[in-house]
């Protein structure tokens, strides 16, 4: 056996990047630095160079010894000699090291057919390529980084957002119109805070650092000035961001406020007279799940008008153990094990729903097996510790007025004690009664069905409606484009198939908060690949309906079943999204051949008013809880 030993290193910068430490350190001791592999580039003498992001003091800082690329305000791009790390980490604020990470959104992109490459091959004769000109793409999350370059015209370096409404907050005069909390940024205000030194500080608008929604934008409509282009990098943007403020274990917001949102894009673009596209990368678990939840139908209601479409992450939970599909039956009571780990210090959710005219009794038995029960249907209690306090509640309602069916909520408070809760569900009638049970995801999404979960219905519970177009994820760096192993899981509820198709959701590398490029995965990458699509499709065919947006897609779609066809359809939906075949079904022929461009030319926006200097103002307090959604 090798025998190690720990040697301590007293002769690097210890307040520096470790990627960058372990290249100095590999220097000293002649290991070669290959260009091409980790963060090392050549010079043109072909010399070794580490590629690097830094923090400076003050956006036009100059620094001895590193090679700027691009600046944006206080964060540059560049290359330093490796002999040189250490004396540059001592001017500036902070130096990390780019990082690798593969496929990027120059894969998939092409893989969608999607691309500009793509796109001039199939239609020769279209000057210039449709890029999402004249659309206008919403994105519905958290965390926009609105000086990223890749949302700034190239022209001239303002923004391409419209709008910015972060939600956060109570209602102001900087409140959108008929929306009673949150501040709403307009393109001169935030073309305003990026004439300043500190943007963020100006605007009042801090970005987390993990930046889930500038991700997803860049994947919808990055025009590409750092990294590969999103779908639609001609379109302009708007960007809510979404947040409860209420409570760490749902940080993307609330149904009212998701509902707002989307709606608020729509008005938006209907002001301008602009087709446009909403992007909802985010995830709730609990729920009907048969498209009757109250914000499913508003987003029904909202796609009525032509010009408009949603575009919905189907979600991760297809092998999260968070559903189960059973029949209970008289005389044959059915035992659902929940576990509750014992690092898991949130609050947890089961919701269990069945068909009115049945009759469930439901009882819940602790950890040390005591037997707390039954609530029968129409009945709460409140679950209470021996000194009164109040532990966890269980309500059984009847007749859910969206729906008309019956629905078990079980609520378990942080000071309820980990383990598996079984959950006993008794029939006292002879006809058997089909139950499905979703634990809600939160913060740390690991309370789970000890045994007896079923993959299948994993679909969000925001995911189940009719009209808008709900996206799961393949991975696009295999040629047989399998399914990821997280991509949620149809039919819905009542029988009906979803999601509608697929696109890719492997890691993909998009916009990082505060410049440069970062990686992500999940249905949550997927979504936004349609939603650039769909601009695009809008700006082929003009105002159209949603149906017809959906339609082109879906019967566009490249079939790549498995062996079992029914398990395609329950997660690739009608199959992998094609860009290129979309747009051949939906635009109008042109004279000649080719197609027609059914948007009028969009004129370049105005020119950016003055506005007078806002005055220093401590940043927001950043968003509560996690990251968001799928």
């Amino acid at each position: 056996m090798t025998e190690y030993r720990l040697v301590k290193q007293e002769n690097v910068l210890k307040d520096l990047d470790p990627h960058l430490q372990r290249l100095i350190l590999d220097d000293r001791a002649g290991r070669p630095l290959q260009a091409g592999s980790s963060c090392v580039v050549a010079d043109a003498e072909g010399r070794p160079r580490a590629e690097v992001v830094a923090w400076l003091h003050k956006p036009r800082q100059k620094v001895e010894g590193l090679t700027i690329g691009r600046r944006i305000g206080q964060i540059a791009t560049g290359t330093v000699a490796v002999e040189d790390i250490e004396r540059v980490r001592r001017q500036v604020k902070s130096l990390k090291a780019a990082r690798t990470v593969r496929p990027a959104l120059g894969v998939s992109v092409p893989e969608i057919h999607a691309d500009r490459a793509s796109l001039h091959a199939a239609f020769p004769n279209l000057d210039p390529v449709l890029d999402g000109t004249g659309v206008i793409v919403g994105v519905v999350d958290a965390d926009c980084d609105f000086t990223h370059p890749n949302f700034l015209r190239a022209a001239d370096d303002r923004t391409r957002l419209l709008f910015l409404w972060d939600q956060r907050g109570p209602q102001t005069a900087a409140s959108p119109a008929g929306y009673p909390y949150g501040r709403e940024l307009d393109s001169a205000r935030l073309n305003e805070s990026l004439s300043t030194l500190a943007p963020f500080l100006t605007a009042r608008y801090r970005p987390d650092a993990k930046g889930h929604g500038t991700h997803v934008m860049d994947v919808a409509a990055g025009n590409g000035r750092a990294g590969s282009p999103g779908v639609a990098p001609g379109a302009d943007l708007i960007f809510v961001h979404v947040d409860t403020g209420v409570s760490k274990t749902k940080p993307a917001g609330n149904s009212l406020r998701l509902l707002d949102a989307v709606e608020y894009v729509f008005a938006k673009a209907e002001e301008l007279g602009r087709p446009a596209v909403v992007n909802v990368s985010l995830a709730e678990q609990t729920g009907p799940h048969d498209g009757s939840f109250p914000v499913e139908q508003g987003f029904e209601r909202l796609l009525k008008k032509p010009g408009r479409s949603i575009v919905i992450a189907a979600g991760n939970s297809f092998d999260r153990r968070a559903h189960t599909l059973q029949t209970v039956r008289l005389g044959d009571p059915v035992r659902l094990a929940w576990r509750i780990p014992n690092q898991d210090t949130t609050p947890n959710e089961m919701e269990i729903w069945y068909e009115e005219g049945s009759r469930l009794e439901v009882s819940l038995v602790s950890p040390t097996g005591q037997e707390l029960g039954p609530v029968r249907l129409g009945e709460t209690h409140t679950i209470e510790s021996g000194d009164g306090q109040r532990q966890g509640t269980v309500i059984q309602r009847e007749k859910d007025p969206n729906n008309d069916d019956n629905v078990i909520s079980l609520f378990l408070d942080t000071t309820m004690d980990p383990g598996i809760w079984t959950v006993v569900l008794v029939n006292p009638n002879p006809q058997p009664v089909e139950i499905h049970a979703w634990i809600e995801s939160d913060a740390t999404g690991t309370a789970l069905f000890e045994s007896q979960s079923t993959s299948m219905h994993t679909l969000s519970s925001i995911a189940c409606g009719t009209r808008p177009i709900v996206v799961g994820a393949y991975d696009a760096s295999d040629p047989q484009r399998p399914l990821m192993p997280f991509s949620s899981s149809g039919p819905t509820r009542d029988g009906r198939s979803k999601p509608d198709l697929s696109a890719p959701g492997e890691p993909v590398q998009a916009a990082r908060v505060l410049g440069g490029v970062t990686s992500m995965d999940g249905t949550s990458v997927a979504a936004p690949h349609v939603t650039g699509l769909a601009a695009l499709l809008f700006q082929a065919a003009g105002p159209v309906t949603n149906g017809r947006i959906k339609q082109a897609l879906q019967a566009s779609a490249r079939s790549n079943p498995p062996a079992n066809p029914p398990v395609r359809r329950r997660r690739y939906g009608q199959g992998c999204v094609d860009g290129v075949g979309a747009l051949q079904r939906i635009a109008q022929p042109a004279p000649g051949g080719g197609i027609a461009i059914g948007l009028p030319t969009i004129p370049p926006m105005p020119p950016v008013p003055s506005i007078p200097s806002v005055p220093s103002i401590p940043p927001a307090a950043p968003a509560p809880g996690a990251v968001p959604g799928p």
